[in-house]
């Protein structure tokens, strides 16, 4: 999935973040080498990748890397 990695609004809920509801993929070490030099590729036109576990998994909002964002943030979750 390609993000606009300029904007975050903290202001929606976390339960409406797509990120805080499906569980990101588990990469090898591989895999990540070749998103994040496809990732550098694309910072100056402010685009950010996340790659979602196949099938999608649905988590808890609270136990997301998103949540933990927010608690970092002290916002409400």
């Amino acid at each position: 999935m390609t993000y606009n990695r300029t904007v975050f609004n903290a202001r929606i809920p976390l339960r409406r973040h797509l990120c805080a509801n499906i569980a990101d993929a588990e990469l090898t070490g591989c895999q990540l080498a070749t998103l994040t030099s496809y990732e550098k590729r694309v910072i100056p036109q402010g685009v950010s990748f996340v790659v979602y576990k196949k099938p999608f998994q649905l988590i808890k909002p609270a136990e997301s890397a998103m949540g933990k964002h927010y608690r970092r943030l002290g916002l409400p979750r």
